[in-house]
């Protein structure tokens, strides 16, 4: 089985999908929501995951309840999670998306400001025994 590490963002979706995504402030109400994991790189891994591959995700999250969910989320679909990098009094990534009946998107986005932007901790050695790795530039200096 082919492993590919995917470094990046991890946020949790809330996704709103309406009619149509209003261009004045109104208060709308969405023909459905869903939660789910956010972040390309979270996305590929969670699809290489689906295809059969080994799917590793290197990100960082907050020891927070939105972390849980998304480590939990991963974890049940199968990518290996062992070295996301918790914090503590750091809020995980969110997301508000709208999605509009065409499939255009409204996304407002939150990273905690006190989440570490330092790589230094990515266990890089662990590369000897991928077959590939995928970058997300949303971090930095994870894709370095």
């Amino acid at each position: 089985m082919k492993q590919v590490v995917c470094v990046g963002n991890a946020v949790l979706d809330h996704v709103f999908q309406l009619p149509i995504i209003p261009k004045t402030p109104v208060k709308c109400f969405a023909k459905n929501y869903f939660q789910a994991c956010g972040g390309t790189s979270l996305r590929a891994a969670v699809a290489i995951s689906r295809a059969g591959g080994q799917a590793v995700f290197w990100g960082r999250l907050g020891n927070d309840h939105n972390g849980h969910l998304i480590l939990e989320e991963l974890e049940e679909l199968g990518v290996d999670v062992r070295d996301v990098l918790t914090q503590q009094d750091v809020k995980s990534g969110v997301s508000s998306v709208l999605v509009d009946s065409e499939g255009e998107r409204l996304i407002t986005n939150y990273n905690d400001p006190k989440l570490i932007s330092d790589a230094n901790w990515l266990p890089l050695e662990r590369l000897k025994e991928s077959h590939a790795v995928l970058v997300s530039f949303g971090w930095h200096e994870g894709a370095i």
